[in-house]
This record gives structure tokens, C-alpha cells and sequence, in this order.
């Protein structure tokens, strides 16, 4: 037997705010609870107010106001029963508790006037959080998305400004987006309006050049630099150089001035000569680019006749013979410099005729596999080659902080196959020795085809013996013998120096191993860090460093 037939209790859902808008229709809604039936028909009813109400749906259609209109709205419902879970039969159920709702004349949403706040200029040391005013308009709701769209820095989406670094000044463009909607409870409605506003300002570079100073001639230049202008650049071939750029109107630069340079925190320091000074004008200011060489380009362009005989020592050999020739320049041989090994004795004379004295300290150093440079003091100093470690481990961790990771694979210079052709031996003969490396030269031929063999060929008077020639010879494929990688990148990280065991780890990348470097850049951000730039090589050449920076200065 069917339960009695019994209407629900309804209760109808007020709007948001209890509020409505006036230009667009609204269809009402209620909870219902208990009862028993089977069929249910709403009765809408519109108790008073304006606008209509559909009874079977509770779709109301307000009217346009000028001021604020209140309805009252109430619900019934018929329930019937035919035998499922109610007898036969209707009941019309107890009338809701009536709501009252407000009508209103809502407008779409109108964009305001957006004005950008921000200073005519900021340090580049400084970020700058960007805000807006907003005058007039009509909204509820307002976002703001902003961009740069003029000079370098980087900004967010929230309007955080960080700059780049600077040379003197930059002019910086910043956009704002502006979109503004209402949210249907004030005055506007749901409808969205957008805007946008620009703004320039300036980043001005930070005053100074932090502990950098620079001297040319008897003058300290220090205050001439333009900030950020100085940068030394060092390689193994001992080729430095140094470039900056002074105020036009503080001190005027000029052709083979002595520099002597000392980078900020790096304490990295040059020695040299002006080579050239450009006129170059930027903005409002002009400067010279200045230009300086080590003094190794000097020492390249003075020429001796020189005959050493008798057994000499590498250090009696320069005291005695290329001193002399310095002291004019004002350079003199460092004390506490080795001794070296013995660099000519009876039958293996030296004789050198219209060589440069660069060149002639080249040959004496690669006797001995040392190294020379002219130090920040004016001194000639020579020593045995010593490889140092890197600072750091190039590894996948720390890559991403390596700024501008550059790899390079290259055939430049390689080689499986080496022949030395040295001078006559005691009988008159020609010697040569080569040196192969037959499974490089099984992999080319794999990958290339043909016999797979490259050839590089030496001429070596100064080699009197078959011996000798295979041993040169070996030497050489050691270094030649593989295909060169070559690595470079930007870091901040001090210690980095030409000539140094860079380890490398980057399996991901293809490359593990040892890479020397073989040259870097050091620039002085005028913050307290440089920024070095280095330049590195897969490191075969380690086992025969002396060979290798030979060959780098017969390039030059």
C-alpha cells in the first residue's frame, strides 16, 4: 500500500547580494525537501515589484530602472500521486518563505585613466618596483600585467624591474596591461574593458669603477675610465692585452704610452703599451676606446744578431745576450729565476740572425719547456711550465650558472700520423722519424672513408738524429692525435687563470675529461666580481704543454 501523499518544504535561493541586474534575465532557483509523490509543478509568483516572473520556470525579465527596485518572490508546487509512491490524488504544498530582491541598473565596466609611477632614473644597482594610479572609470575588479618593450633588464609580470648592467646610461620602456571587470554586485556588470599605459625611465651606472686603477705613463687614469669599459685579456702564447674607454676631456691617450692595469678584486694585473685609441661617441658622451698590447708585441719587433758558443746555461744565455737589449726599455730580468738547463755547448751552437727577441726568448724557453712573460714590475720572468687545477668542476650542477656554455668539435690541427724532417747527421743523411697512430687511423677511415690518414709534417734542423726525430715526433701526435673540443663560457667565480686543468663532466653533453685553459677575458663590472670569460680545450696537449704553446706562437 502507497504512503499518504505529502508535499515538500520549499525554500527559494536568493541571488548573490540578494541584487539583480536590470538588463538581463534571471532564473530563480530553490531547495526542496521531504514530502512523498509522484509529479511536481512549480508555481512561481511574483508577490510585487516590477518586471515579470514565469511561474513554471522562475525566469524573471526585470525592467530598466533608474533607481534601485525591490520584488518579492515566492514559490508553490502541485504534487500528485498515481500509485507508485503516492495514492492518487494533488496537493498544493505551503508556500515558501518569500525573498526580496533588489533591482538595479548596472553599466558595463569602463577602463580608468592608468598612469605608470615610476622615478625619472635608478642606479643599476637598484630594482624598482613599478605601481599604478587610476583615475576615473568603472570597475570592480583590476589586473595588471606588465612587459618591457625598450633596453635590457628584466621585469615581471608583477612589475618587479631588475637591470642589466650599463656603460654610462640606458633608457628603459615599460608597458602596463590593464584590464578591469565587474563582478555584479555594485554597479557594473560581468562585462570586462582594457587599457595600458607606458613609461621611460633611465638606469644610470654605478658612479666609479670599484678597486680597478689604471695608470698611463706617470698619470693616474683611474677617475678617466668609463665604468664597466676595462677588460684584460690573457692567453697561453703570453699575447695579453687591455682595453678600455676614457672621458674624451680628462686625458688624452697616445700611441705607445705605458699601461699598467689592475682589475678590482681579481688582482689581476697588466702591463703594456698603447697600440692604438679610437674616438668614439656615445650619447652625450665621448670617449677614446683605448687599445694596449703586452710587451711581448714589443719585444716581437726588436731584432738582434746574436752567436752563443760554448756550453751556456738558459739563464746565462738571456743575461748575456738579451738584457743587455732591455735595459733601455727599462726592463730587467727578475731575480731568483732558475738557472734552466744547458741551451748550447760545442756542436749545437745558437745563431740566431735578425731574430726578434720575442722569438729568440721563445727558442731558449722551449729547450727547457719553460715559459716566459714580462711581469706588472718590468721584470723578465722565466720557469718551468706548471699546470695548475681550475677553481671549479664544469659539472651538469653548476652548468645552468655558467653563463653562455659554448662546445665545438673540430678537426683544426689534428692528425694520426706525424713526420719530423730534421737536419743531417754526423754522415750527411737527411734523418726523419714519424710516429702513427693506427686505430685514430682506423676510426677516420670508418667514419670518412678512404685511408682514414691525416699527415702533419714538421721541419726540425735543429734534429741530428733519427732518435730524436721519432721522439719529437711522438710527442706531437700525443697532442694531435684526437679530435679537439673546445669549451667556453662566462662565470663569476674568481680564480680562473690561463693554462689551468679544467675538469669537465657533463655526460648529458657528451663530455668528460680534462680540457686546458687556453685563454680568458676578464671584464670588470664595477660591482666588486669580474666576469670571466674562458676559453678551454680538450687536454691531450697536457702531456706536452711545452710543444703546444710553441706551436701556438709560430701562429701569431
Amino acid at each position: 500500500m502507497a504512503s499518504p501523499l505529502v508535499a515538500p518544504t520549499l525554500a527559494v535561493l536568493a541571488p548573490p547580494n540578494n541584487l539583480l541586474p536590470d538588463n538581463a534575465p534571471y532564473t530563480f532557483r530553490a531547495t526542496i525537501t521531504g514530502g512523498n509523490y509522484d509529479t511536481f509543478q512549480t508555481i512561481w509568483t511574483l508577490v510585487s515589484g516590477p518586471g515579470s516572473l514565469v511561474t513554471g520556470t522562475g525566469v524573471y525579465t526585470p525592467p530598466t530602472v533608474t533607481t534601485d527596485q525591490q520584488i518579492v518572490v515566492q514559490l508553490n508546487a502541485i504534487v500528485g500521486g498515481n500509485g507508485n509512491n503516492a495514492p492518487s490524488g494533488t496537493l498544493t504544498s505551503a508556500a515558501s518563505p518569500s525573498i526580496t530582491v533588489t533591482i538595479r541598473h548596472f553599466g558595463p565596466a569602463i577602463a580608468p585613466q592608468v598612469t605608470i609611477n615610476a622615478p625619472s632614473a635608478i642606479s643599476e644597482s637598484q630594482t624598482l618596483q613599478l605601481t599604478t594610479s587610476e583615475e576615473g572609470g568603472s570597475y570592480d575588479i583590476i589586473t595588471r600585467t606588465w612587459t618591457k618593450t625598450g633596453g635590457g633588464g628584466s621585469i615581471t609580470v608583477g612589475g618587479l624591474y631588475t637591470p642589466a648592467n650599463v656603460l654610462i646610461r640606458e633608457s628603459i620602456t615599460v608597458q602596463v596591461a590593464v584590464t578591469v571587470s565587474g563582478d555584479g554586485t555594485t554597479t557594473v556588470d560581468r562585462s570586462t574593458a582594457s587599457t595600458s599605459a607606458t613609461a621611460t625611465f633611465t638606469v644610470e651606472a654605478v658612479s666609479g669603477v670599484g678597486d680597478s686603477t689604471l695608470q698611463i705613463g706617470p698619470t693616474d687614469a683611474s677617475g678617466a675610465l668609463l665604468n664597466k669599459s676595462m677588460r684584460i685579456t690573457q692567453d697561453l702564447r703570453g699575447v695579453g692585452s687591455a682595453g678600455f674607454n676614457l672621458r674624451v676631456g680628462t686625458i688624452t691617450p697616445e700611441e705607445g704610452q705605458i699601461v699598467a692595469v689592475r682589475m678590482g678584486n681579481a688582482g689581476r694585473v697588466f702591463v703594456g703599451l698603447i697600440r692604438d685609441a679610437d674616438l668614439q661617441t656615445r650619447d652625450e658622451y665621448p670617449s677614446w676606446a683605448v687599445q694596449a698590447v703586452s710587451y711581448r708585441t714589443f719585444l716581437d719587433g726588436r731584432y738582434l744578431d746574436v752567436e752563443v758558443t760554448g756550453t751556456k746555461f738558459l739563464r746565462d744565455v738571456v743575461t748575456e745576450e738579451i738584457v743587455p737589449h732591455l735595459v733601455n726599455q727599462d726592463i730587467t730580468l727578475a731575480p731568483g729565476v732558475p738557472r734552466g738547463p744547458v741551451v748550447s755547448s760545442p756542436g749545437a751552437e745558437i745563431s740566431w740572425v735578425k731574430e726578434s727577441i720575442a722569438r729568440m726568448l721563445d727558442d731558449l724557453m722551449e729547450r727547457g719547456e719553460y715559459y716566459w712573460r714580462i711581469n706588472e714590475n718590468k721584470q723578465l720572468v722565466f720557469g718551468p711550465y706548471s699546470v695548475q687545477a681550475a677553481p671549479s668542476v664544469l659539472q651538469e650542477s653548476n652548468v645552468l650558472s655558467m653563463q653562455t656554455l659554448k662546445i665545438n668539435k673540430t678537426q683544426e690541427d689534428y692528425a694520426n700520423q706525424v713526420i719530423i724532417v730534421g737536419g743531417r747527421n754526423d754522415q750527411g743523411n737527411r734523418v726523419e722519424g714519424t710516429a702513427t697512430d693506427l686505430d685514430e687511423v682506423r676510426a677516420r677511415r670508418a667514419v670518412e672513408g678512404g685511408d682514414g690518414v691525416h699527415q702533419y709534417l714538421e721541419r726540425r734542423n735543429e734534429i741530428k738524429t733519427q732518435t730524436e726525430a721519432e721522439r719529437v715526433a711522438q710527442g706531437i701526435l700525443r697532442r694531435r692525435g684526437q679530435i679537439v673540443t673546445r669549451i667556453s663560457f662566462a662565470t663569476d667565480e674568481d680564480g680562473y687563470q690561463v693554462g689551468q686543468n679544467l675538469t669537465v663532466n657533463l655526460p648529458t653533453y657528451g663530455e668528460t675529461g680534462s680540457f686546458l685553459i687556453e685563454r680568458l677575458t676578464i671584464r670588470d663590472l664595477s660591482r666588486g666580481k669580474p666576469r670571466y670569460t674562458i676559453h678551454a680545450r680538450s687536454a691531450g696537449v697536457l702531456q706536452n704543454l711545452g710543444t703546444y704553446i710553441r706551436d701556438l706562437k709560430k701562429k701569431q
